[in-house]
């Protein structure tokens, strides 16, 4: 009894002591507060890359539907080049530009369809660890199929534009303690072209 009493004294005495030494704090709270402000800027400047990779799809997209006249290889490449120039050209970035209608298909029902040549990619192959990331290489499409999920519905007629970008993402800070690897970020844009008579690309076959 009295060695109890004695313990809950003693503990008492050490939950009620403020004294410590200032070399013993620094030593522990100093490896808690770089991993936390580690991992706060891995995160922030991933959601940073997340946003401007979106906001760069919808500003291509957006340029497209603007379009007065059909769209020709050298606008698909300068498209690319102000892509990668929105996301600072700090990590390699793809491209793909894809045309959908929406077709009658001979028995007055609708039909998407993806034409021949419709579809146009740039940007750099991936390379590791990015390149076992993809579960498909990014090429231009050869069908609707892939397509089809994210197309709203339109009318006969209609057309849409169909802007994806990847961008290879590679944490500033690897740390393993953050279970944060590198990813692929990708983006889906789908937009009406403002003009009636829609656009097309320029040249039918297709290339990049």
């Amino acid at each position: 009894m009295i060695a109890m009493r004695l313990f809950l004294t003693r503990l008492k005495l050490f939950l009620s002591e403020t004294r410590a030494s200032l070399s013993v704090e620094f030593v522990i709270a100093v490896p808690i507060i770089i991993w936390a402000y580690g991992g706060m800027f891995v995160f922030w400047d991933a959601f940073k890359s997340q946003n401007i990779n979106v906001k760069a799809a919808y500003t291509i997209s957006d340029l497209i539907s603007r379009a007065e006249t059909d769209i020709t290889e050298t606008n698909v490449d300068r498209m690319y080049q102000v892509l990668d120039y929105l996301n600072y050209e700090k990590h390699p970035v793809r491209m793909r530009i894809s045309f959908v209608h929406m077709e009658d298909d001979g028995a007055g029902n609708p039909e998407l369809v993806l034409p021949d040549g419709a579809s146009r990619v740039r940007g750099p192959a991936p390379v590791a660890p990015f390149d076992a990331m993809q579960t498909e290489p990014f090429l231009p499409h050869t069908n609707v199929d892939a397509l089809a999920p994210f197309i709203p519905i339109m009318a006969i007629g209609d057309s849409v534009i169909v802007v994806e970008t990847q961008l290879d993402y590679t944490p500033l800070v690897e740390m393993v303690v953050y279970r944060f690897p590198p990813r692929i970020l990708s983006e889906l844009v789908v937009t009406r072209p403002r003009l009636s008579n829609g656009v097309e690309f320029a040249d039918p076959s297709p290339s990049g």
